[in-house]
């Protein structure tokens, strides 16, 4: 796919957003993401930031911790300015998260 439908699919998500449709942006992110391996980083971060929205916290981290088995990470400082993950805070897995991202990012 090519980085003109990618711009496409951002700006579905943001029309999407403003419509307070986080199920809609999750079923797109679910049709896309294997096209666009690419990308993961940024449709791993939105789903995790809609789900932890949401309150579904656990599927968040975990969407996370996937990510990073598939070699994705972020900046530290990302994850944790990210006012939708502020609730992932308090979780010992969203740290070792963090943790694995500093180190990721200290290597790079």
């Amino acid at each position: 796919m090519t980085e003109h439908s990618f711009i496409q699919i951002q700006k579905q998500m943001i029309d999407l957003t403003f419509a307070g449709d986080f199920e809609g942006i999750l079923t797109l992110i679910d049709n896309v993401e294997q096209d666009y391996p690419n990308h993961w980083n940024q449709l791993y971060f939105w789903k995790a930031s809609v789900l932890s929205t949401l309150g579904h916290y656990s599927q968040a981290l975990t969407v996370l911790k996937s990510a990073l088995d598939k070699g994705c990470w972020w900046q530290p400082q990302q994850l944790q300015e990210a006012t939708d993950l502020y609730p992932l805070h308090q979780f010992q897995e969203f740290q070792a998260i963090m943790k694995t991202c500093q180190q990721l990012s200290l290597s790079g």
